[in-house]
């Protein structure tokens, strides 16, 4: 190390050189990082949809869920597989552990499939799985018609603007609500086919062979080659009535049995944006993407489209999750700044010279920049987490050097100060120095081992701590010696006004504790009693309470309620909300639609839900307005409290629990156990007509039971033959029956099937029977289960969030013993002893009180910011003993007179170094509007770093003039 500093004192220029190329590399790093809000986390969870038309949920659930969920148990890693089965639809969710590759987990997946398909039963399609991303979308859109055509909207959404968005570079999967779908219905009178003994699929198959276009082969007239082709495509919708359908020797017209319609097919989904009809696109990106580059493209792809299609629809962004990134990103930025003015003005304060408070300043930029280069390396993104970690580290990069320039002036207050003198004063206490950084280094490094959330999460941060504290260290013997040394022709006075007054009184005030060391015991169990009851009534929650300007409100309604009616309620609630003030915008959605099977895969999902996302300017009167509106509502409504995007990663089941089905007793007084069955998930019990094929009967008639079900299901849903170009638009023709909504049950059993050359009708292949059944199954773990919101009796129930608390409490509790230990094997190595570090680490009770007192006062919470702020205060707290131990030990003669001295000594470098992290860290805590959710880590850092620079000024000098001289005679 001392060859380092006389290479630093002799040799300054190839140091600064060396800087200026690392300065250089971090600024292009500052401009070519992605920004973003989180760090990038690893997808756990794949989801397997599997479509089956026509089957009941019970049927989906024995023939396709189970079967797949048995194969998927020999997954690796696997963690817990859930599924709910739905009418046509099996749904799966795999959970893999943190730290396994999901991408090799999906390939084994869909080998798992290929192998398994086989097995399923006859016209199930194949299982599509995917991944699921963490967040929601990253900005959505809504497109409002000025004409009111929505029909031509939705077609251009998904045919045109979908397409264009999609081929943006970070775009994971956009989706489509709302609007309407052009169809054309022929609609087909069911008593003509009776009597002529035909079906729907005849109809059907009579239209689709008549239109067509087929290419016929090539002709050569002289010397060119002509291609032939057959075109029998219908160039208007009229036409469909002149297509014949042929019976036995003789045909008949589509248009003497049936009327077609150019119509609206039904709608799925329903998108309203301050009370106006739209489409609704939103956009999920890829999670390595950048929001900021992402928004970015978007915007300038709505700008051409809004060239294209102006006059027809108008496009406004709804949600933007860049303007929370830049919020964020910002306000910690500018957070900063401030924290850079604060530390350089107390910089100022101690040491009173421009000069010296200049030089001492220059390390922070200089650690900031290099520690971005570093980040950019390691492949990390510019985010909250990385910020706050270059915030913290702050005030502390100056510590170093400020110990360093102080014992410089020392030499120059004494002695001429040459270059023999420049090294001697930066090498007495650059070992002090390399032993404070490594226990401040040591309390992040098991953050990279830890593979939950906590991990994932945080390594952004100990890669900017550790860069920029071991930076600063080496700066402290590189950096700051060589500007001396630059500086030893012109100027070898210190100019810092004295700190005698303030040592000597800070000395007498330690001479009194010595006598009265009642006093110090009452201060030390004060504190100790202070943060015993600070813990009691500090409340707990995961993620920290933040005040939104958006409320998400759902709203369940009754099951089978109409999408009309649905769309009724919205448009009332709507006008309520918005006579309230400062409403900013409204966007509204009804039902779920079909393809969205993210939604879907959840048990609380159901069709007949309308969701509310109201933007508002956040103070809690008009929340309050808002919330009174929906409180008297007759439904079930839910206040979904979103605070950031962690809250939409970290999705904690409150208040939710597991029960199992038992194999004999079923679901046994499952009623009994919570307050209403609205809190019974899923619960979606319908009546419906159920038809039961005769097994003999069809076997009478050569047909299987598969077949006739599939007769049942065309006549009621209709069948899709073929589709017609209008005006560049694909329309899908429709085959149906005449008026389905007035149709009977008997109208059912009396359709024809055909078999052969005879036609019979339904009812003599099976019975249609009245049953009640579920609509939503849902399995947990292999297991057919129900979820309990807020039940009377927890017996034999699994709590969700216990689940996931005992993950995340285990990685916190598994964080700060592997802390503890590493920290005591540090100090054990560098003092060579193994009480010393027990001794050096009584500091770590006070720092902690303080932390629980401040965030009781503060109102904050112990949550999972605060959690990692008692990590830090482990290394932080820890060397403010071990620089009042390493300058007691430095004593010819360790008596109770030279350890007191030694601790005045260092009076002042213990101020700076604590002051100044206190001070950059102000800015932090300050949040008036409670939205930042890094408060709560700043706030128990500054408790935890007062109350433990009160104990190490005043409480530990004591203790060391106690033990140190006994110590050393029993080492003599």
């Amino acid at each position: 190390m001392k060859n380092i500093i006389e290479f630093s004192v002799k040799h300054p220029i190839p140091i600064f050189m060396a800087l200026l190329a690392l300065l250089i590399l971090g600024i292009i790093s500052c401009f070519t990082m992605n920004v973003d809000f989180l760090p990038i986390l690893e997808s756990r969870k794949l989801l397997v949809s599997t479509e089956y038309d026509g089957i009941s949920a019970q049927e989906i659930k024995n023939l396709v869920t189970v079967p797949l969920e048995n194969a998927f148990a020999s997954l690796s890693g696997l963690k817990k597989i859930t599924s709910v089965s739905r009418d046509g639809i099996s749904l799966i969710t795999v959970e893999f552990h943190w730290g396994i590759d999901v991408d090799l987990s999906l390939v084994e997946t869909r080998e798992i499939i290929d192998s398994i398909y086989e097995t399923l039963p006859a016209r199930c399609k194949k299982p599509n799985v995917i991944k699921l991303e963490s967040l929601n979308e990253s900005i959505s859109i809504a497109m409002i018609p000025l004409d009111n055509d929505l029909k031509y909207g939705r077609y251009i959404a998904e045919n045109d603007i979908k397409s264009r968005l999609q081929r943006l570079n970070g775009i994971a999967n956009v989706n489509i609500v709302g609007g309407e779908k052009e169809i054309i219905e022929v609609r087909v009178n069911q008593n003509k086919l009776n009597l002529l003994k035909i079906t729907l699929q005849d109809v059907a198959q009579a239209i689709a062979e008549s239109n067509f276009e087929y290419p016929s082969g090539k002709i050569i007239e002289g010397e060119k080659i002509i291609s032939v082709k057959t075109s029998g495509l219908y160039k208007n919708y009229t036409e469909i009535l002149d297509t014949p359908i042929i019976l036995n020797n003789n045909y008949i017209k589509v248009s003497d049995i049936a009327d077609v319609v150019n119509t609206i097919d039904e709608k799925e989904t329903v998108s309203l944006y301050n009370g106006k009809e739209c489409i609704n696109i939103s956009i999920k990106k890829k999670r390595d993407a950048s929001p900021l580059l992402i928004s970015k493209n978007i915007k300038n792809e709505i700008k051409e489209l809004t060239n294209i299609d102006g006059k027809y629809f108008k496009f406004e962004v709804i949600n933007d999750l860049s303007r929370e990134v830049k919020s964020s990103v910002n306000s910690l930025l500018i957070s900063g700044t401030i924290s850079c003015i604060i530390t350089a003005i107390v910089i100022f304060i101690f040491f009173r010279s421009i000069k010296t408070s200049l030089i001492l300043f220059l390390v922070i930029p200089i650690c900031v920049l290099i520690s971005c280069f570093i980040l950019n390396i390691c492949g990390k993104s510019l985010n909250i987490i990385s910020l706050s970690g270059l915030a913290i580290g702050l005030g502390m990069v100056v510590d170093c050097s400020s110990v360093v320039i102080e014992n410089i002036q020392k030499k120059i207050s004494k002695n001429k100060l040459s270059e023999t003198n420049l090294i001697i004063a930066v090498n007495e206490v650059v070992l002090s120095n390399v032993g404070s950084t490594l226990t401040t280094v040591v309390v992040f490094v098991p953050v990279f081992f830890i593979k939950g959330l906590m991990g994932e999460l945080f390594i952004d941060m100990a890669i900017s701590v550790i860069s920029s504290i071991v930076i600063s260290c080496v700066l402290s013997f590189t950096f700051i010696p060589s500007v001396f040394s630059l500086t030893l022709k012109t100027n070898n006075k210190s100019n810092h006004l004295p700190f005698d007054n303030y040592e000597k009184r800070y000395s007498n005030i330690l001479y009194l504790l010595d006598k009265k060391r009642y006093i110090c015991i009452c201060i030390v169990a004060s504190i100790l009693l202070i943060g015993f009851i600070s813990v009691r009534f500090t409340k707990f929650e995961l993620l920290p309470s933040l005040n939104s300007k958006s409320i998400n409100v759902q709203i369940s309604l009754p099951i089978g309620t109409t999408l009309e009616s649905m769309q009724d309620i919205a448009f009332e609630l709507h006008n309520k909300i918005n006579n309230i003030e400062n409403i900013k915008s409204i966007n509204i959605s009804c039902g779920i639609s079909p393809d969205d099977f993210e939604s879907l895969s959840l048990p609380e999902t159901n069709q007949e839900i309308i969701y509310f996302d109201i933007l508002t300017d956040g103070r809690e009167k008009t929340k309050r307005n808002i919330f009174s509106i929906f409180e008297n509502l007759r439904y079930i409504v839910t206040f979904n409290n979103k605070t950031d995007i962690l809250s939409d990663i970290i999705k904690m089941d409150e208040n939710m629990y597991v029960m199992f089905e038992d194999e004999s007793l079923g679901f046994y007084n499952i009623n009994n156990l919570v307050e209403s069955e609205k809190y019974i998930i899923p619960n979606v019990v319908t009546s419906e007509y159920t038809f039961l094929p005769d097994r003999l009967g069809n076997a009478r008639f050569s047909v299987s039971a598969l077949y006739t079900s599939s007769i049942a299901y065309n006549f009621l849903e209709g069948i899709e033959a073929s589709s017609i170009y209008k005006n560049g638009i694909d329309i899908p023709i429709y085959v149906k029956a005449h008026d389905t909504e007035n149709l009977s049950i008997k109208d059912l059993e009396n359709i024809f099937v055909n078999i052969e050359n005879e036609s019979v009708p339904l009812k003599l292949l099976g019975s249609i029977e009245m049953q009640e059944k579920e609509k939503v199954l849902y399995r947990y773990n292999r297991k057919d289960a129900k979820l309990l919101v807020n039940p009377i009796d927890l017996t034999n129930l699994l709590s969700l969030q216990d689940e996931q608390l005992k993950e995340m409490v285990g990685d916190g509790i598994i964080l700060v013993f592997v802390v503890i230990l590493l920290l005591y094997l540090v100090m054990g190595a560098q003092f060579e002893s193994f009480s010393i570090p027990i001794l050096l680490m009584i500091i770590l009770p006070p720092a902690f009180s303080g932390a629980f007192l401040f965030l009781l006062i503060c109102n904050q919470s112990l949550n999972i910011n605060s959690i990692i702020a008692l990590v830090v205060l482990f290394g932080t707290s820890v060397n403010n003993t071990i620089l009042l131990y390493e300058s007691c030990i430095n004593c010819t003669f360790i008596t109770k007179e030279s350890v007191i001295k030694s601790c005045v000594e260092k009076f002042r470098a213990l101020l700076i170094t604590n002051l100044t992290t206190i001070c950059a860290l102000l800015p932090l805590s300050i949040d008036p509007f409670n939205i930042n959710s890094q408060t709560s880590l700043s706030i128990a850092i500054i408790g935890g770093l007062l109350f433990s620079l009160i104990i190490v000024l005043f409480i530990v000098p004591i203790l060391f003039s106690i033990v140190l001289p006994k110590r050393n005679i029993q080492d003599e």
